[in-house]
């Protein structure tokens, strides 16, 4: 799918196409947006799986398929199958981590997903996951979600039929501060993963959730956003810090330096003050959209 790009992109593509009759190029007339670019692509695949592939990302293991298929035979009732990605940094190659799979081996049920997901033990990468295109077509990708539509389908396929896991990095990510996901603001993260959980556990009305792991759930998202117990430790070390000078070392240090303990101490107050709204206003988000 070319939507619309104003570089040599579709020449590129030409160039393959005419190598490879499999590839089956469609150049839209207009810039759609990445999302309904996929999703008009996503309309004419005919295969029984699907494997979405970003301009940042690259396959590095020439077994990816063969291991795709292989776990599909023996659990043919699986969505998909989920491997891991090595992240690398875009402008010098460095490698930064892996994601995916984690301690999961082989098939694991809707149940055990669900649970796995809220209870932060389970992120199974788009980059590196090759589902089902007809249960994929019955979810979609929403284009409320954003960056976050594949987020929702990577996760909710498995809650709903499972998934397998294969411990071996298939596909090279290059993170990049100008990706897709990096532009979103605060706002916009909340909202789409409040989206994210409500539809997530409407899906799946079925199945149980605790209320305290939903809360714990959603606080990890914020904290991941925020900072929240990063910025709550420097602010009380520092507050520590200055509380700990005795009255009489106070005599003894400069005015330069009791300026400097009044001034960070009036920081502290104020980020503290912007941490709490930053916090509560997340939190309201989740609770207006999500539900209790």
């Amino acid at each position: 799918m070319d939507d619309a790009s104003t570089d040599n992109s579709r020449e590129i593509i030409a160039h393959y196409a005419a190598l490879d009759s499999r590839i089956k190029p469609f150049y839209l007339p207009n810039n759609n947006g990445a999302i309904a670019a996929f999703n008009l692509g996503f309309d004419k695949i005919k295969g029984e799986l699907c494997y979405g592939s970003a301009a940042d990302d690259y396959i590095c293991n020439p077994k990816f398929f063969e291991l795709v298929t292989d776990q599909l035979q023996q659990h043919p009732d699986a969505a998909g199958v989920s491997l891991k990605t090595l992240v690398i940094n875009a402008e010098t190659g460095e490698e930064l981590w892996d994601m995916g799979v984690g301690k999961w081996r082989g098939y694991l049920g809707p149940n055990e997903c669900l649970m796995a997901f809220f209870e932060e033990n389970l992120f199974i990468p788009g980059s590196s996951s090759i589902w089902k295109a007809s249960l994929v077509k019955q979810i979609g990708y929403h284009e409320d979600l954003g960056p976050q539509c594949d987020y929702f389908v990577n996760h909710v396929l498995p809650a709903l039929s499972g998934v397998c896991f294969v411990d071996e990095i298939a596909i090279t990510m290059r993170k990049a501060a100008d990706n897709f996901s990096a532009k979103a603001t605060d706002e916009e993260f909340f909202v789409r993963h409040a989206l994210v959980e409500h539809r997530l556990r409407e899906a799946c009305s079925s199945q149980i959730i605790l209320p305290e792991v939903i809360e714990n759930w959603r606080f990890s998202l914020i904290n991941s956003r925020l900072a929240i117990t990063r910025q709550e430790l420097f602010i009380s070390t520092t507050r520590d810090f200055y509380q700990q000078i005795q009255p009489w070392e106070a005599d003894s240090l400069s005015k330069r330096f009791a300026s400097c303990r009044e001034y960070l101490i009036e920081q502290m107050d104020a980020l503290e003050i912007e941490l709490r709204e930053q916090r509560t206003h997340a939190e309201a988000i989740f609770k207006r959209i999500a539900g209790d």
